[in-house]
This record gives C-alpha cells, sequence and structure tokens, in this order.
C-alpha cells in the first residue's frame, strides 16, 4: 500500500496495488466493464496498450460513445477506485456515494492513479503458447485424426490490459 496526494491541499488517499485488490473489487470491476458494447471495449484496449507504450494522444481512438457505454465507463472507473483505496482524508465513507461528494479535480487524480486495476481484474482467455503446443489441448494443432473428437479441457488465464479513459 502506498500514500498518494491528492489535488485539493491537504487531501490524501492511501491506495492498495492493483495486483492486490480483493475479490469482490475485481468482480465489480468485471460486471461493470461487461456491460460496454464490444466495439468500445476493443477502443478502449486499444488506447490502454497505446497508453502504455508512451503513445502521444493523438494517436488514441475516439470512443463511439453512448448513454449505456457512458454508464459503463463512470461504474467502472468507480468501481476501480473503490478496488484500491483503502483510506482517505475526506470526511466520507468509502463507497459510491462517497465518490459522489469529491470535488472532482480528487476524483479525476484517482481514477487516474486507480486505472490499473482494470487491467489487473481483466481476464484473457487466449491460449498461452504452451496451451496451443500441447497436442492434448482443445488449442493445439493436430496432423491427424483418429475421427474422434474427444476435448480435453486445458483452459489457461492471464491478465489482459484493459482500462478506462479519462
Amino acid at each position: 500500500m502506498h500514500k498518494e496526494t491528492l489535488i485539493t491541499e491537504g487531501s490524501w488517499a492511501v491506495l492498495r496495488d492493483a495486483h492486490e485488490m480483493t475479490r469482490g473489487g475485481q468482480r465489480r470491476i468485471q460486471k461493470a466493464m461487461a456491460k460496454m458494447s464490444t466495439p468500445n471495449k476493443e477502443i478502449v484496449r486499444r488506447n490502454y496498450d497505446r497508453e502504455q507504450r508512451g503513445a502521444p494522444k493523438g494517436e488514441f481512438e475516439a470512443l463511439d460513445i453512448n448513454p449505456a457505454d457512458l454508464e459503463a465507463l463512470e461504474e467502472g472507473n468507480d468501481a476501480c477506485v473503490l478496488a484500491l483505496v483503502t483510506q482517505w482524508s475526506f470526511d466520507y465513507s468509502i463507497d459510491a456515494e462517497g465518490l459522489d461528494k469529491l470535488p472532482l479535480q480528487d476524483y479525476k487524480e484517482l481514477q487516474r492513479l486507480c486505472a490499473p486495476a482494470i487491467a489487473a481484474a481483466s481476464v484473457d482467455f487466449t491460449p498461452t503458447p504452451e496451451a496451443v503446443a500441447d497436442q492434448n489441448s482443445p488449442f493445439g494443432s493436430s496432423s491427424e485424426s483418429s475421427g474422434s473428437s474427444e476435448a480435453v479441457s486445458s483452459t489457461e488465464a492471464s491478465p489482459k490490459s484493459f482500462a478506462t479513459t479519462g
């Protein structure tokens, strides 16, 4: 955990590292982001990848925003902040109602600081190279067929970058 200074004079928040978030925090982030339309999810993923590479803002794609996706983004941002903030200097509880009472500049700073929670909460079901190479894996290639289609379960998941823009 680490203490971060916010924008309003004297304000601060203590954040857990994204990899230390609780299962409940992860589920709330996943639930919010699942509400977003697939095209916008892909744009958000690409923009997050660009940000991680240090790409200039001019290379970022604009979202095709609609009310449902805007609500999903807002819920996702709130879920990220609530997943990582453990303490703060404000006289509000650390919950959705407390977030609504924060000065906007401090909320935006928390949103920026907590954005890594999306990547940590997301799951990528793309098969690993090991699973693809495994002839017993449903992802592996087979040069011969026995006529049988018996499937062997070999699901592996790894974190996938997925973040909101803000």
